[in-house]
């Protein structure tokens, strides 16, 4: 394993990875994780992962050189800790909560009904948390189901909304512009600051979505 240093501030530094895909990369930068986890770094306050790289806070300086050749050396022996059962997504694929489902189908070439099959087969992995707090990347989308994302971009998107673009699926956790495509909407709360757990995806999690019709979205209501 490579890992770039970079200095990002006084107190800041992070370790960049290669990879052959974002995939590849997840992976690497997981398993650094891991072994951060296993060295008692002098200092560190906070490691943020992201999808190629992730960063390390620490509350004074740091040696860089002494970090990545701990790590580097360390890297080999530590694996993923097994998963657990996925977290379990509702999502209503029905109109008004689907509003690009049609363009997405007509994109594709696909009919609307095997866009949600497609999305609905696989289960993913958190990627990173980044956009807004508690927006999750997950992948990896099917192949069949990647596009661009939007040219121009949606002034207003509703919480909840589930999303795909590129390589990514996204679910909204806020009322926010975006330029994902929108198949779907679920009723859960993603962000909720009266738990104990305000974020309802983390990074790692692995996450399953399953339809429910219009009259089963407002149950959860």
């Amino acid at each position: 394993m490579q890992l770039e240093a970079i200095p990002v501030g006084e107190n800041s530094l992070i370790l960049r990875v290669t990879g052959k895909s974002t995939a590849d990369c997840v992976q690497q930068v997981d398993r650094v994780l891991n072994v951060v986890k296993t060295l008692r770094l002098r200092g560190l306050v906070g490691v943020r992962p992201g999808l190629d790289c992730l960063m390390l806070e620490f509350e004074g300086d740091y040696d860089s050189n002494r970090i990545v050749d701990a790590l580097s050396l360390s890297a080999g022996t530590i694996n993923r800790a097994p998963a657990g059962e996925p977290l379990e997504i509702p999502v209503c694929y029905e109109q008004p909560f689907a509003r690009d489902l049609e363009n997405v189908a007509g994109a594709l070439g696909l009919k609307p009904q095997k866009i949600i099959d497609l999305h609905t087969e696989r289960i993913y992995d958190v990627w990173m948390i980044g956009f807004m707090p508690g927006y999750p990347y997950m992948g990896s989308l099917n192949e069949k189901l990647q596009l661009p994302r939007k040219s121009t971009p949606d002034l207003s998107v509703p919480a909840g909304s589930v999303a795909i673009a590129e390589e990514f699926v996204g679910v909204y956790p806020f009322d926010s512009p975006g330029g994902w495509h929108i198949i779907g909407r679920t009723p859960l709360r993603l962000v909720d600051y009266s738990r104990s757990v305000p974020f309802l995806f983390q990074y790692g999690m692995k996450v399953k979505f399953h339809p429910v019709t219009t009259e089963g979205f407002r149950r959860f209501k």
